[in-house]
């Protein structure tokens, strides 16, 4: 299920793509008749705020982004479903599923090397 913080770093990593900052995307999306403060793109970007139907083509169209790229799903099926199709597999759906976060994982290790993956510093939960 697509999260407001995946919607939120897909924006940001759009942004940042195209060469912009927070008050530059502000002022193109005012261009365009939307306006949202450098704030509020702020907390759009780390998930505290979710984008209205009205707001997301224009931001799509100020970042040069196909509304759908922002929306997608990022596995069509997991390995869990393509594993259950399969008759006669002696494979515990946990073990799948925990096969499945360390493909995940590396993933996300690969987007980070090659930077395509922002990563968000946030105050660690035990300190709140």
């Amino acid at each position: 299920m697509l999260t407001l913080e995946e919607i939120g770093a897909r924006i940001q990593s759009a942004r940042v793509t195209r060469g912009l900052n927070q008050v530059q995307l502000s002022d193109k999306l005012k261009e365009q008749g939307l306006h949202i403060s450098r704030e509020t793109i702020s907390k759009i970007e780390s998930g505290d705020r979710p984008l209205s139907a009205m707001e997301l083509p224009v931001f799509a169209t100020v970042l040069s982004v196909p509304v759908t790229e922002l929306l997608k799903e990022e596995t069509a099926e997991d390995l869990v479903t393509l594993f259950r199709r399969k008759a006669g597999v002696n494979i515990v759906s946990e073990e799948i599923a925990e096969i499945q976060d360390m493909m995940k994982a590396l993933i996300r290790q690969k987007q980070l090397h090659e930077g395509k993956l922002i990563v968000r510093k946030r105050e660690p939960i035990w300190r709140v």
